[in-house]
């Protein structure tokens, strides 16, 4: 999933310095850094100073997951592999909709609904995503935002029996970066984002 440099065991003077470089591979993210066994969270370089005994650096890389989906078509595509949805997704307002399902089961999310309110929570890690079909004010870890700040129009919908959210609110605020092709009418989703 990437190199560490320099690799393998390095040899140092006593009381020296050293810096390794932490470099993933394309398709790859640096997840997490441990030191001895302890995180020092994701970082692309490390140094030790005053080295006065060994030292033990660990890299854990993740594969970024790349989601693309082709307005109108019912093929979505997760890591390169094919996947059939039942929905597909649509433009509303110009801006794209889809069974937010599609989209948070490949990242880890999970997705929940509540009837009475006509509610989507989305949650993935350490965030919460609410929206109501209908309102065009969604709330996240608790905080009220505006789905779309030049669109009041742009709400969740239902739509062939399925509840459509827009994909860009959605997946900006899990985390994602989120390209749009207007020629091909394709939307891609990588998780995380750079």
């Amino acid at each position: 999933g990437g190199t560490i440099s320099p690799s393998g065991e390095v040899l140092v003077d006593c009381g020296s310095s050293q810096s390794f470089k932490i470099t993933p591979d394309s398709n790859y993210y640096i997840k997490d850094v441990l030191v001895d066994g302890v995180s020092v969270g994701p970082v692309s370089s490390y140094t030790f100073k005053n080295i006065q005994a060994d030292y033990k650096l660990k890299v854990v890389f993740e594969k970024k997951i790349v989601l693309e989906l082709k307005i109108g078509s019912k093929i979505m595509v997760v890591n390169g592999v094919e996947t059939q949805i039942d929905v597909p997704p649509q433009i509303v307002e110009g801006r794209t909709l889809l069974p937010i399902r599609w989209v948070a089961e490949p990242l880890g999310a999970e997705v929940g609904w509540d009837g009475n309110e006509k509610k989507v929570m989305v949650t993935l890690k350490n965030t919460t995503i609410e929206l109501w079909v209908g309102k065009n004010i969604a709330r996240v870890n608790g905080n009220y935002k505006f789905i779309d700040s030049d669109n009041p129009k742009v709400v969740p919908l239902i739509i062939q029996g399925r509840t459509m959210l827009p994909v860009r609110f959605v997946a900006e605020n899990l985390g994602c970066k989120v390209d749009w092709d207007s020629n091909t009418k394709i939307v891609t989703i990588i998780y995380p984002k750079e």
